[in-house]
Formats: structure tokens, sequence, C-alpha cells
């Protein structure tokens, strides 16, 4: 806030202005650990992975030793992907989320996510693609990839294998639309002001069992923005949940 004069304003404006650089610093700070801290826990992950996977190797292991190693194994993997999610938000926080952009073919991209949904979750529902058949966009294939995944396998999770996904894209002017829509449970509206923020969980839907972080929305977002974009979400409970991602074109 400017400053003039040294009347009782000015003072309060000098404490204000105090006030958001104290805050401003403890943000950076936060970020700086996150950043270290994960990068630091990577390591050890990395060392208890390759023993697991080691370990699991040996056709003799007693069923018993064989089942506490997959669980290691499998927490393993767990931690990593948050510890790689926390990364890529520190580095959008920072504005430092580095974008190497090429020409994507979305159709040919969308069908190769559609062909992932067996693997990103058991009995999945089944995926359509609605998009024309030529339709291209600059962005970072690696992050672009990663915003749908995170998409798609977060309607899977809360979509019935009786219902269904639909990955959708279209071109407006100088952008393109891309969406994943859902046939699942839909979301109540008083939970969609806070979708996206960090950790959160509808608490009737969204679990740790059943293996969400509360980071992929989050992540997408970031990742939209990042590009230039945005993301919105449209849900009523018992209608499914639309995710839209408007990217400019170039």
């Amino acid at each position: 806030m400017p400053v003039s004069g040294k009347d009782e304003f000015a003072r309060l404006a000098t404490t204000f202005n105090g006030m958001l650089e104290r805050l401003e610093a403890a943000f950076e700070r936060q970020q700086r650990f996150v950043a270290d801290a994960s990068h630091e826990i990577k390591t050890p992950l990395t060392v208890i992975k390759a023993n697991t996977s080691l370990a699991l190797a040996d056709r003799n292991l007693p069923a018993d030793v064989r089942e506490t190693l997959v669980e290691i194994d499998d927490a393993t993997d767990r931690t990593n992907r948050i510890v790689q999610d926390m990364l890529l938000l520190a580095r959008s926080d920072a504005a430092q989320l580095t974008l190497k952009t090429e020409a994507i073919e979305i159709p040919g991209l969308l069908a190769s996510l559609a062909a992932e949904a067996p693997r990103l979750r058991a009995n999945a529902a089944t995926v359509y693609i609605d998009a024309p058949t030529s339709l291209t966009v600059t962005a970072d294939p690696h992050h672009l990839r990663r915003l749908l995944t995170n998409l798609l396998d977060n309607a899977l999770r809360h979509t019935p294998s009786t219902g269904s996904v639909t990955l959708g894209a279209k071109e407006e002017g100088p952008f393109v639309t891309l969406s994943v829509r859902d046939t699942g449970e839909g979301i109540p509206a008083e939970h969609l002001p806070h979708l996206g923020e960090r950790f959160y969980r509808v608490d009737a839907s969204r679990v740790r069992s059943a293996g969400g972080t509360g980071l992929g929305l989050t992540i997408a977002r970031g990742i939209a923005e990042a590009h230039g974009g945005s993301l919105s979400i449209a849900s009523a409970p018992g209608e499914g949940t639309t995710v839209s991602v408007v990217l400019p074109v170039g």
C-alpha cells in the first residue's frame, strides 16, 4: 500500500505492508521446504523400491514374507507418487514449471488415454471419445498427458463399471476445450468451490481407501494455468461430473 505523510493512516499502511512482507517471506520459505523435503525423500524411496523389487524376484519366498514385501512395495509406490505431486506443485507455485511444447494431435492422445483405462482402474467404466478426427494443440506432451490422466483416473474412480466416461475435445476460435465427462455419482454444489484445493476431498466419496491423494485436480489446474489456460468443473449429484480444460491453440 502507498504510504504518505506521518499520520495514523500512514502508520497503519506501514504496519499492513510489513505484515504482507512477512507473509510473503513465510510462503516462500514454505515453498522451498516442500520442494527440498520432497527432493530429499526421493532418495530413500528409491532405495526401498530397489530392495523390495529385488527381494520379490525370489520365487522361494515364504508366503507371509512375500505378502509383507508386496505391502511395502505398494506403499512405496503411493508415497513416491505423492512426492512427485508435491514437487510439481512446488514448481508450479514458484512459476518454475518448465514446459517443452510441441504440436500434439489430440485424437491420438485421447485414444491412447482411453486404452489405459483398464490399467488405471480395475473393472473400469466404458470410455468413449467425442472429438474431431483432426485437432492439434501446442502444449507440453508430458504435462498435458498427466493432466488428462489425473482427470480420467478421478472420473473412473467415481463412476461404476456400468457407467461411462467420455473424453471430449472441440476447437472454439483460438482455444481448444478438452473435457472429461462421467456418469458417476456427481458432487454436491457446496463442495464445488473447494475442488482443486490441496488434499480436499468430498467426504462421502473421496476417501484414502479409494486411492486418491486430493492433489489430482490441483495439479491439473496448475498445468492448465501454466499453459495459459483454465480448468472448470460442473457437477450435480446423480448426474455425473464434467471437467473442462480450455487451452490456447498455439
